[in-house]
């Protein structure tokens, strides 16, 4: 026969192998979520075309005439391919088969607004591309509201004119958003990484008469080139994660209280 006390001690330890294995695996679980970082850089050309309604859309270029890029929720292949690209974003700058960017307008993009759920703007055809771009900010232009000066920015436009040199001028688009990989698409953006884009495009007469041919026709339709810049996120551990390791420290502390005693 074992005796009581025996029978208690051998239930205590293993109530206590049971609580470290318990706290273990809670241990286990508090390690936050790491997303897969995005650095890199990447630059691209093509067509974009620009209307008085706000649609801001892009194409690839078109021989001998250039015409108006159409209006496309996520239409064909946008750029010259291939472009370049740094880090991560190597080969989405290079991708041979293209990608797609989706149109912008006021409706799904007003500029200057913050966007709580960020849009799909471009997708990436060719292997190993599982990163899309998703656009949050379209930046308000920050040019002379009067175009009395070297800049200029309708009111409302993201475009930020300028004059220079020899009589020609530049307009400029600043964007907002973020670089993600397909794995993370079950996280939303908290995982994504930060992306910065930049538009320009180059015109060989002052951007008055550039604005008064916009005005006139309805639509600017010009080549474009632009930057891609995505930062990796800094990681932070979600709520139930601070709640698992708060129970595996609670849980340490108990277990060295009974062996204390």
């Amino acid at each position: 026969m074992v005796s009581p006390v025996v029978e208690a001690s051998i239930m205590i330890g293993n109530l206590r192998r049971l609580s470290a294995l318990a706290f273990g695996a809670f241990l286990a679980l508090s390690v936050p979520a790491m997303a897969t970082p995005i650095t890199g850089t990447a630059t691209i050309t093509g067509v974009f075309t620009l209307t008085t309604g706000g649609l801001l859309s892009f194409c690839a270029p078109v021989t001998p005439t250039q015409t108006p890029c159409p209006a496309v929720p996520l239409g064909p292949p946008g750029w010259n391919v291939p472009g370049s690209g740094t880090g991560d974003l190597t080969a989405n700058g290079s991708d041979a088969a293209g990608g797609t960017i989706a149109t912008l307008s006021q409706a799904t993009n007003p500029v200057g607004v913050t966007l709580a759920s960020p849009t799909l703007f471009m997708t990436f055809a060719g292997p190993p591309n599982d990163i899309s771009f998703y656009m949050q900010t379209v930046f308000a232009g920050v040019g002379d509201p009067t175009c009395l000066s070297l800049t200029c920015t309708p009111p409302g436009s993201p475009v930020t004119f300028l004059n220079g040199a020899g009589g020609n001028s530049s307009a400029t688009i600043t964007m907002q958003g973020f670089a993600r990989h397909a794995s993370d698409a079950g996280s939303g953006f908290a995982l994504a990484s930060p992306l910065q884009m930049v538009f320009t495009a180059q015109f060989n007469q002052p951007y008055a008469t550039v604005i008064a041919n916009f005005n006139s026709t309805g639509s600017l339709t010009s080549t474009y080139s632009a930057n891609f810049s995505a930062t990796g996120p800094s990681t932070v551990p979600e709520p139930v994660t601070g709640l698992l390791i708060g129970s595996g420290l609670l849980g340490l502390a108990f277990l060295r209280r009974g062996q204390a005693k």
